[in-house]
């Protein structure tokens, strides 16, 4: 249950992936920074950790994030 007194914006929800026993996996189909679409790989899944606001991505993924970021 989420107080909506504690935050501002939007809550989203997404189906947890069993990919791995030990980390949340989200599934990855489209991963955009604004217009730019940045998953290009083959892998379909993140590893998330909502304590630490982490994502791990592939590498290639990271790689076109960063690129867009900067551009």
């Amino acid at each position: 249950m989420v107080d909506n007194k504690m935050y501002s914006g939007t809550v989203s929800y997404q189906n947890i992936v069993n990919r791995y026993d030990n980390w949340w996996t989200l599934e990855l189909l489209y991963f955009y920074y604004g217009e730019i679409s940045v998953h290009t790989s083959t892998v379909q899944y993140a590893v998330v950790d909502s304590s630490q606001s982490m994502i791990y991505m592939a590498k290639t993924d990271w790689l076109n994030f960063k690129a867009a970021v900067l551009a």
